[in-house]
């Protein structure tokens, strides 16, 4: 048996030859995954909902006058976050304003969100049911 340091974190481990092949795999698959080789994401928003997203926001900015400078101040003053005029444009080129963050955008401005039907709800037929037929 011998002790030999671990590449995961400065650890020792003792182990006889059997171990010593299970860790070489073990540590051979974690370079492989340092590599980039890193699995796809469970989900990707389709580009056409982060494009209205986006739409949404720039709209809300341009008829409200506001450039992504002011709008990191206002979040600033308001809520104390520590927003950047860069981070307001790459969340808007990314489409990456989480909901809270737009609530926060338009509370700060005297708006609030409000969610309405996009069309007229589906009517349901009531289907009587004779038991003595």
């Amino acid at each position: 048996m011998s002790i030999t340091k671990s590449p995961f974190r400065n650890m020792c481990l003792r182990y006889d030859d059997t171990s010593v092949k299970i860790c070489y795999f073990v540590c051979k698959g974690r370079q492989e995954m340092l590599k980039g080789q890193t699995p796809p994401p469970k989900y990707e928003t389709p580009e056409e909902v982060k494009e209205k997203a986006r739409t949404l926001v720039k709209g809300f900015m341009r008829d409200n006058d506001i450039t992504a400078g002011k709008l990191a101040e206002k979040l600033k003053e308001a809520y104390g976050r520590s927003a950047s005029r860069t981070n307001i444009l790459n969340k808007l080129a990314r489409s990456s304003f989480s909901l809270i963050e737009f609530m926060q955008i338009v509370e700060a401005y005297g708006y609030k969100i409000e969610v309405v039907p996009d069309k007229k709800p589906i009517e349901k037929k009531k289907i009587k049911i004779n038991p003595y037929a």
